[in-house]
């Protein structure tokens, strides 16, 4: 899988599972499409599992250490923070 085939797995991931009237534009919430890109850009091998793996770690600790409220989303910088403390 490439990083467009990954994108648009998420895309469509991301939309099966948004609640009926979810009004926000960006098809990635909670993570800016950089985010995307950047965590996908870190993939060797991708697959699903590794890219969900990665952006649960990501979501989890944006919650928990930083913060992050529903609405907000996750920047490519947030994103790298997490990634480079949490050693994946």
């Amino acid at each position: 899988m490439g990083i467009d085939e990954a994108k648009e797995f998420l895309r469509s991931q991301f939309a099966n599972f948004r609640p009926t009237g979810f009004k926000n534009k960006n098809p990635y919430h909670p993570f800016e499409e950089a985010t995307i890109e950047l965590v996908l850009e870190q993939i060797v091998e991708m697959n699903p599992q590794k890219i969900f793996r990665k952006l649960r770690i990501i979501l989890e600790r944006a919650v928990r250490r930083y913060g992050l409220k529903p609405g907000q989303e996750i920047a490519p910088d947030l994103a790298e923070e997490i990634l480079a403390n949490s050693g994946i």
